[in-house]
């Protein structure tokens, strides 16, 4: 009888890597060399796993996209209800780290291939929450209206993180989301 392993994907820790290194220091740090030498790896463990550096941008947006958006979207409850839907919705964003955040929407302005991916996963997490909104409104315009304006919200406390502590802003957040 053989047992069935689940295939690790062994470029997870270069992917891991590679968004420590973006938050930090940004994406001019995510050359070859540099992920290489962080790693404490040759260049050729690198190409192992990537053909090169767009290769490593894709896999490393989708890896993002997948934690940040694909993950949370499927850990939706079915039969919940929907004001304990947009809870659970709620506390799974707020452990997106907000500088990742930031940085990967910053190098989108620049860089077409993360745009691409910046504008999908904008795209999912309101489609998502309008979904989410509608259950609760039951009307299509103010789902969609509320979605965009609790997302733009979100993006502004963002942009805000310096302005006040962690546990402040989650609260707002929190509070905002939560009263609709």
């Amino acid at each position: 009888m053989t047992v069935s392993r689940k295939k690790t994907d062994r470029s997870i820790p270069w992917l891991e890597k590679g968004l420590r290194i973006l938050t930090e220091h940004g994406p001019a740090h995510l050359s070859i060399d540099a992920l290489s030498v962080s790693m404490g790896k040759t260049k050729g463990a690198y190409y192992h796993h990537f053909r090169d550096r767009e290769d490593y941008i894709v896999k490393l947006m989708r890896y993002y996209t997948k934690k940040t958006t694909e993950e949370i979207i499927k850990k939706s409850v079915p039969g919940a209800r929907p004001e304990d839907e947009l809870k659970i919705l709620l506390e799974k964003v707020l452990e997106i780290p907000g500088k990742t955040e930031l940085a990967i929407r910053a190098w989108s302005l620049y860089e077409p291939s993360v745009k691409k991916f910046q504008d999908k996963i904008d795209f999912e997490r309101i489609r998502h929450l309008e979904r989410q909104l509608f259950r609760v409104h039951n009307d299509r315009v103010k789902a969609y209206s509320t979605a965009l304006r609790l997302y733009s919200t979100y993006l502004g406390f963002q942009q805000l993180k310096d302005k006040a502590s962690s546990v402040i802003m989650k609260k707002l957040i929190r509070d905002l989301f939560l009263k609709i």
